[in-house]
């Protein structure tokens, strides 16, 4: 392989395997290497197995759009929704109207209060919203994200290698040449390339860039032995005035995300029981019992979408070496951190990178 140029590829989140599958779309004459510090692949977008229940769940709640251009790819057209309830819990009314909607769906969108999203941010989620009103449709993974996206995404990488955390580059005049995983190093030849495709807090220190803020998460799965309905039909339900903020259903499983969790319950248990009463109270029933879950706190979902963030963001995919580009969907300025905003830097870095072929 020693004439075959490399792209390493750090990180197997979304926006890693992106990099593999845009990589090979455009520029197939690259080998592929994967490197994931996890023992599993996906990031914060990936199912796993639960024994218990005997089938798989998702680490978190995830929203694609028909509007999306990569994501939607993903869902079939059968598969799509345009019943979203929104609920008031102050008031118990509800409504299906996304232009009477639009500040709960940024704040949820950006895990951030709709008074702090940067104005830039806002008027591109609601540019998008705007021009689609009548004919968007939604779609909410619960527990296919690893089996759908993910693993497809990743059969194009040439090699993947779990287990392996970057640690440090060592470089000279602003090229780097070695890669270090612990004990392990990986040697870049001059046609050797590199992506970074971790988030903001691991990435930092490694390419001298800002640190910046993020906000939490909690998803949390609902198992239920029987089919549950929503109002009105929808499958998916963004919440006023409550703890959860979205609520979606599938066969025996019903979750909820909060956004922006500020830890103000004593215990998850009390979390996940509040919840499931908030559940109960959309449904308009008196549940007896509160049934299994599964509750996941996810640190560092998504950057906090003001301006101060906002403006720290990348301009683009470059980094201080000329060899090494970034992706990620905090690296993405201007732009909320979704599904399709790490597909679409994927594609960005990797573009980027063919550009400065020699």
């Amino acid at each position: 392989m020693s004439n075959i140029p490399v792209c390493h590829i750090i990180g197997g989140g979304l926006s890693g395997v992106a990099c593999a599958y845009f990589l090979k779309k455009h520029y197939p004459d690259f080998h592929s290497v994967i490197y994931e510090a996890k023992e599993y692949i996906g990031g914060r977008s990936c199912s796993q197995y639960d024994d218990e229940w005997n089938m798989h769940i998702n680490n978190a709640a995830h929203m694609v759009l028909s509007s999306d251009r990569f994501m939607k790819n993903f869902v079939h057209e059968e598969e799509w929704s345009d019943k979203v309830l929104f609920f008031d819990m102050d008031t118990l009314g509800s409504n299906i109207a996304l232009n009477d909607n639009t500040d709960v769906i940024c704040q949820k969108i950006c895990n951030t209060s709709y008074d702090d999203i940067a104005a830039k941010v806002k008027s591109r989620i609601l540019k998008i919203f705007k021009s689609n009103f009548k004919h968007l449709k939604f779609y909410a993974f619960n527990r296919d994200l690893t089996q759908r996206v993910i693993n497809v995404l990743a059969s194009y990488a040439d090699e993947i290698h779990c287990s392996c955390r970057l640690t440090k580059i060592m470089s000279r005049k602003g090229h780097a040449h070695t890669l270090c995983f612990g004990r392990r190093s990986v040697k870049l030849r001059p046609c050797d390339r590199v992506i970074f495709a971790l988030d903001n807090t691991a990435a930092a220190p490694l390419l001298k860039i800002p640190l910046l803020e993020y906000n939490n998460s909690v998803s949390i799965s609902y198992y239920t032995s029987q089919t549950i309905f929503l109002p009105h039909g929808a499958s998916f339900v963004g919440v006023k005035g409550g703890v959860a903020d979205w609520i979606s259903i599938s066969p025996n499983i019903i979750s909820a995300q909060i956004c922006n969790y500020e830890n103000n319950f004593t215990t998850l248990d009390k979390l996940a029981l509040y919840v499931w009463g908030e559940i109960s109270r959309i449904r308009g029933v008196n549940s007896a019992f509160m049934p299994s879950y599964r509750l996941e706190v996810n640190r560092h979902t998504s950057v906090k979408m003001d301006n101060v963030n906002n403006s720290l963001r990348p301009d683009n995919a470059k980094t201080i070496y000329d060899n090494i580009f970034m992706c990620g969907d905090w690296t993405m300025k201007n732009y909320p951190c979704t599904l399709e905003t790490a597909a679409l830097s994927g594609e960005r870095a990797v573009r980027t990178m063919l550009k400065f072929i020699k």
